[in-house]
């Protein structure tokens, strides 16, 4: 379902629950645990690419509301259209959204490169999509920003993005204790929708994003190293 690859608001550090499906049993669905982006109006959730599914059951606990942006986790229980279905929703969350935000007009607090791990990306409805993970001191009340930051000053064959992580100071010390540090989820909406350049239907899109290093079993450094994404956004 997924397509594989905001004013500045900050991203609070609780773990993002609302991606991990858990699930009690129920009568056998067509499809499990289905993860996917879109909006909710009543008992119904429209996918980005339109396909549209009936809320009919509801795991205990999860809250329904209308929202213009939202993460839904559901098991699709059979077809009953052309693009329709019924669903059994698991989760529902509200996610970050924020526009990207321009190289060149950005300022020192926003451009902060603190590590952040992209663990997932894809695009859709007119959004970059982000899963990522951030490294804080355990039970801190600090807030962290999250920001995507466009390249203005480069050539527009290809949209370059950095994911840019201000964490205050909270970063994940090269000396000292490291064992106060802790990391948590996050999920977050982009809007890039008119970004593809007139006369072409689609771009090239690289995201890139700094993280720890790591050496021998897994053991974390304090330096770190960037990772890339690749992808393509279509008019």
């Amino acid at each position: 379902m997924k397509r594989i690859l905001t004013y500045a608001v900050a991203v609070t550090l609780a773990a993002v629950s609302a991606i991990s499906c858990s699930k009690e049993k129920y009568d056998f669905p067509i499809a499990f645990a289905i993860q996917t982006t879109g909006s909710v109006s009543g008992d119904t959730f429209t996918e980005d690419n339109g396909t549209v599914y009936s809320i009919t059951e509801v795991l205990k606990g999860v809250e329904v509301s209308d929202m213009d942006r939202a993460l839904a986790c559901f098991d699709i229980l059979k077809k009953t259209g052309d693009k329709s279905y019924s669903i059994r929703l698991l989760s529902l969350y509200k996610p970050l959204c924020k526009d990207k935000l321009d190289l060149s007009k950005a300022s020192e607090e926003e451009l902060a490169y603190d590590p952040v791990m992209l663990e997932e990306g894809w695009i859709s409805g007119g959004y970059i999509n982000l899963r990522f993970l951030l490294s804080h001191i355990k039970d801190s009340e600090t807030v962290h920003l999250i920001n995507l930051v466009y390249d203005d000053t480069q050539p527009a064959d290809t949209l370059r993005f950095t994911l840019r992580h201000n964490g205050y100071g909270e970063g994940f010390a090269h000396e000292g204790d490291r064992s106060n540090f802790t990391e948590s989820a996050g999920f977050a909406c982009f809007n890039v929708s008119g970004m593809v350049p007139e006369g072409m239907e689609s771009i090239p899109v690289k995201i890139t994003a700094p993280w720890y290093e790591t050496v021998g079993e897994d053991v974390r450094t304090g330096d770190t190293i960037d990772l890339v994404t690749r992808g393509v956004l279509k008019r």
